[in-house]
C-alpha cells in the first residue's frame, strides 16, 4: 500500500485489484520459470531454428561457390540433399536425447 492508507473505500478497493493483478502476474512468471518441460521444449525449437537458419546460409553460400566453380545443378542438388538429410539426423538425435 501506500505511505498513507487511503479512506476512501473505492480508493481501497482499487489498490487491493492493482496489488492482486501483480501478484497474480508475479506467480505466473515464478509458474513459468518452474515449469521446466516447457522451458526445455522451448530451448529446443530456438536450437532448432537456430540450426536451420545456419544450414541455409550455409547451403545458399555452398550453392553459390558451386555455382561460381561452374559445378553442375545435379551436384549442387545432391549437395543440399545431403545437407538436408544431415541437418534431420542431427534434429532427431538432440530430440531422441532430450526425451
Amino acid at each position: 500500500m501506500s505511505a498513507q492508507t487511503p479512506t476512501d473505500p473505492a480508493v481501497l478497493r482499487a489498490e487491493i485489484e492493482q496489488v492482486r493483478a501483480n501478484l497474480g502476474d508475479t506467480v505466473a512468471a515464478l509458474a513459468a520459470k518452474t515449469d521446466v518441460k516447457a522451458r526445455a521444449k522451448d530451448a529446443i525449437s530456438e536450437a532448432r531454428y537456430g540450426l536451420k537458419r545456419k544450414l541455409r546460409t550455409g547451403a545458399t553460400t555452398a550453392r553459390d561457390s558451386l555455382e561460381e566453380a561452374g559445378v553442375g545443378r545435379s551436384v549442387t542438388i545432391a549437395l543440399g540433399a545431403t545437407i538436408g538429410a544431415l541437418a534431420g539426423f542431427v534434429i532427431y538425435l538432440a530430440v531422441r536425447r532430450r526425451s
